[in-house]
């Protein structure tokens, strides 16, 4: 669309696109400058024809029959020429290689651009989604293996060498396919499952961003999802006096270095709800206790009223502390960069898989500071440098982009009584992570419904169609006092998150059916076609989610889980809590399948003799040995 200053045949000056974009006219208005760094013009990112003599000579039109990019699905995107997606978002994957790669032009005495980011980013958690493709369809028996087969695009590594390559990577993913519903019934509904998650799980991540609703586009794709900024609402600030001002444009037209943390909680704020968590907030529940305190304002990209920011306000006690790096003011990408937001370079199964920063490359282990290499650099266990890390005076102390020096906490140099050493004794903690007793609390989800309505249409992100089905989740039972224990991806005892997924099914009927009902306040009757439902894995385990998770509510030392969170004390009166850390349950919370009229423990992930009950589909993820459960019900906890 074409408005403001220049029309489509208006004639372009000399000046090229800032003609148009930063006209004479408004000398107050001037077009944000995107990569302030280096002397780019707009064709070297966006492609067309600084040359042109028109609008039409100049742009990569829109092709005919083209939606918008930004609501564009998976599979109308892969239709669409290169070019014209260069020209909307240089950034996009499809057009990266050209606008941000190596493949664009160059200033004078300019060499690289982001080649090396781009090759690595289309392999990249971020962008495969692997995670959300494969572990759900695979506690739910929809996928038969953990290790990646699909994600929301296919890609290959052409490079992949089996005899080289790290293990637990691999060479390529398939395209999820499209939900097959022909064989969906009440009494098997994979498919309707299958339909859920594709319309819920697929439009959100680096290849398909904002594609199920062109009102919801608050970020952009590619590159620009983390490194362009974007109002809450997706309507642009931006001093281009051409720019619509609708959602999904871009705030400013600018290229940050280092993302914000709102552009990471846009899709944090799901799945293990990091970002609120991280900021002090759990999501609301149905289940809430009439005097807790909401949030006032949307957040996270949701309404107002969709978090719990205080548990009790009429105490002086902040049950659900924000994280201690965020309270002292440091933002995610002061830890997590290079591996962990680019990838590796190798299809990896999980998010952990890619993940590199830990806890010990800036405090160091029980034993022994962190230290430099023999450049005079710190690294993270994933290799990246660590360039904020420097030692000063002897000291390790942390350099924030807000200018402020901190000195870090050396864990092997804090001194404290018996039960501290006692804690940090590697003898017996050595395989431990940090934060499974450095947490301060964890939103698990006992029981959340998955309710797809057929009586709805909606837009898939996979190929654009319009079909039956709206999904939409309610927390019923969510507990933030418990704390759960396994084997993650790295091999080490560190938390885990629950949340258990049940499938609620509405499907339209008419009122003189059996069975039919018409809610007070809906409009559509409907039917309760599937009402609770819980799959098995290929392995017959009920398809309940328990996955490794670092929750990022590092509470300060003094709120660090006590001895008797994961020891019985000497009466024995905490022995039930103990045993449901390590997920032999607590009988507290139930689910009965309605097909097979199967009871099954929502707080249990493991059965007397300590092996899985339950399908954790994370690839590399299980329980904690039973002889190492053994050994820790064995100590008595300190008073």
């Amino acid at each position: 669309m074409v408005q403001g200053a220049c029309s489509a045949e208006t004639t372009i000056t000399t000046e090229g696109c800032r003609s148009c974009h930063e006209p004479e006219a408004r000398p107050a208005d001037h077009l944000e400058i995107a990569h302030a760094s280096v002397a780019l013009t707009c064709t070297d990112c966006h492609g067309g024809r600084a040359e042109g003599q028109t609008i039409a000579e100049a742009h990569v039109l829109r092709p005919a029959q083209a939606v918008s990019l930004r609501a564009s699905s998976r599979d109308e995107l892969a239709k669409l020429e290169k070019a014209y997606v260069q020209f909307v978002n240089p950034s996009h994957p499809i057009a990266a290689p050209a606008g941000c790669g190596s493949g664009s032009p160059q200033s004078p005495g300019f060499a690289g651009c982001h080649q090396s980011v781009v090759d690595r980013s289309r392999f990249s958690v971020h962008a495969t989604n692997v995670g959300l493709t494969m572990i759900p369809r695979f506690d739910a028996n929809l996928i038969n293996l953990r290790p990646p087969t699909v994600g929301v695009v296919g890609v290959t590594n052409d490079s992949f060498q089996p005899s080289i390559a790290p293990r637990y990577t691999y060479r390529g993913l398939s395209a999820l396919p499209l939900p097959d519903l022909r064989e969906a019934a009440a009494s098997d509904p994979r498919p309707y499952l299958d339909l859920a998650l594709s319309k819920a799980c697929t439009g959100c991540h680096l290849s398909v961003a904002g594609a199920v609703d062109e009102t919801t586009a608050h970020r952009g794709s590619g590159c620009a999802s983390c490194h362009v900024p974007y109002a809450p609402d997706g309507v642009s600030l931006s001093k281009d006096p051409l720019i619509e001002r609708t959602p999904g444009h871009l705030e400013r037209h600018e290229i940050g270095r280092t993302p914000s943390d709102v552009a990471c909680e846009r899709c944090h704020a799901t799945s293990a709800r990091i970002g609120p968590s991280f900021r002090g907030w759990r999501e609301a529940s149905a289940a809430d206790a009439p005097g807790v305190a909401k949030s006032e304002v949307p957040g996270f990209n949701r309404p107002a009223g969709a978090y719990v920011v205080d548990e009790d306000p009429t105490n002086r006690f902040d049950e659900t502390p924000p994280d201690v790096h965020q309270a002292a003011g440091m933002t995610c990408s002061d830890c997590h960069f290079g591996r962990d937001v680019h990838g590796t370079g190798h299809l990896e199964a999980n998010m952990g898989r890619e993940t590199g920063i830990e806890c010990e490359d800036c405090h160091g282990t029980f034993d022994t500071p962190a230290m430099a290499d023999e450049s005079g650099a710190f690294r993270s266990t994933g290799g990246d440098p660590l360039a904020r890390l420097q030692l000063e005076g002897g000291r390790v102390v942390f350099k924030s982009a807000d200018g402020r020096t901190r000195e870090v906490v050396q864990v092997s140099e804090v001194g404290g009584n018996e039960n501290f050493v006692g804690s940090h004794d590697s003898a017996s903690h050595a395989e431990l992570e940090c934060y499974a007793c450095h947490n301060g609390w964890m939103q698990n989800y006992y029981r959340v419904d998955r309710i797809l309505d057929l009586r709805a249409v909606s837009r898939s992100p996979l190929d654009g169609a319009q079909s039956p089905g709206q999904v939409r989740d309610v927390n019923q039972v969510v507990a933030i006092d418990r704390l759960h224990l396994g084997i993650n991806v790295d091999g080490r005892i560190g938390t885990f998150m629950v949340r258990n997924e049940l499938l609620t099914v509405l499907a339209p009927c008419q009122l003189d059916e059996p069975g039919c009902e018409l809610p007070e306040g809906e409009v559509v009757p409907r039917r309760v076609w599937v009402d609770g439902w819980f799959g098995r894995s290929s392995e017959q385990r009920p398809g309940l989610s328990w996955s490794p998770v670092f929750q990022h509510t590092v509470p300060d030392s003094s709120r660090a889980r006590a001895c008797s969170a994961c020891h019985p004390t000497a009466s024995g009166a905490n022995l039930a809590q103990v045993r449901g850390v390590y997920g032999f349950g607590t009988g507290e919370f139930f689910a009965t399948h309605p097909i097979t009229q199967e009871r099954v423990d929502l707080t249990r992930m493991i059965g007397p003799a300590g092996t899985s009950s339950v399908a954790i589909g994370t690839l590399l993820a299980k329980p904690v040995p039973f002889e190492r459960i053994q050994r820790a019900l064995a100590v008595q906890a300190p008073r």
